[in-house]
């Protein structure tokens, strides 16, 4: 007797979803994931994150950078410092909409807004692990990607709490 779907496989189907659909307008091609794996990053301050390894139809590897906006979502420490309020989260995907692109630094792949299910995902193009000054041979595009997801966890503290780095933000 077939197992009964659990959650994360649901979030899995729907992540595979988001991401063809969303590379498909990308690359201006149908797209086909063959495979993904997620791994949760434990670094995760704000609002659950993931790391996906994905495997294309063609063969081709992608490594994907998962973020769940959603208020109700956050991490433990975020709750304690931030109200349930999505303006925020909408405004960072503006950001990256607005920022990144394929041809200048880095790319959103996908995103899955949907307030009817309280979806509010994002899909940005992995740097990887390494930090920007252990990586000097990467392209400059991918530093200045890395710069803005520090940026924007600065910038996500800063509207929390009214506070950069222990001063009072004035």
């Amino acid at each position: 007797m077939p197992q009964p779907a659990t959650i994360d496989d649901c979030m899995t189907r729907l992540m595979t979803e988001t991401l063809e659909e969303g590379l498909g307008r990308l690359w201006a091609r149908s797209v086909r994931i063959r495979e993904l794996r997620r791994e949760f990053l434990s670094s995760s301050s704000s609002f659950r994150t993931e790391r996906l390894r994905l495997r294309l139809d063609s063969g081709q590897p992608l490594r994907v950078f998962f973020k769940d906006l959603n208020p109700g979502n956050q991490m433990e420490k975020a709750r304690k410092v931030r109200e349930l309020d999505l303006e925020p989260s909408y405004r960072e995907l503006q950001m990256y909409q607005s920022v990144l692109s394929p041809e200048r630094l880095g790319t959103l792949h996908a995103f899955r807004w949907e307030p009817g299910h309280c979806r509010y995902w994002i899909f940005l193009e992995d740097a990887g692990r390494t930090m920007l000054h252990n990586d000097l041979d990467m392209p400059l595009s991918r530093h200045f990607e890395r710069f803005m997801r520090e940026l924007g966890a600065v910038l996500e503290e800063h509207f929390a709490t009214g506070v950069i780095q222990g001063k009072e933000a004035g």
